[in-house]
């Protein structure tokens, strides 16, 4: 896993483990390389995650993968400014 911009981990705001994931909202994100295992076309999957958001101002992207050769190919999860949990 690749930690892009600036988001630091923290001990005091986590939900599980001895850490978590903290971001200031400009730019910060986490990136997982290509494998077969994260292959998500078809099938059943869950994912899950804990998000404590300080303010809905913009939507904020939950999680997304997507093939770069071609552009329409996606699928993008995200947090609306209505609070509610879209994917597209």
């Amino acid at each position: 896993m690749a930690i892009v911009q600036n988001p630091i981990t923290g001990r005091t705001k986590k939900k599980f483990g001895t850490a978590g994931l903290l971001g200031d909202g400009t730019g910060d994100w986490n990136t997982i390389p290509t494998d077969s295992d994260f292959n998500l076309a078809g099938g059943v999957w869950t994912y899950e995650q804990w998000l404590r958001a300080a303010s809905l101002s913009a939507d904020i992207g939950l999680y997304s993968q997507a093939v770069s050769t071609r552009t329409g190919d996606y699928i993008w999860m995200y947090v609306d400014t209505d609070g509610a949990v879209n994917l597209k």
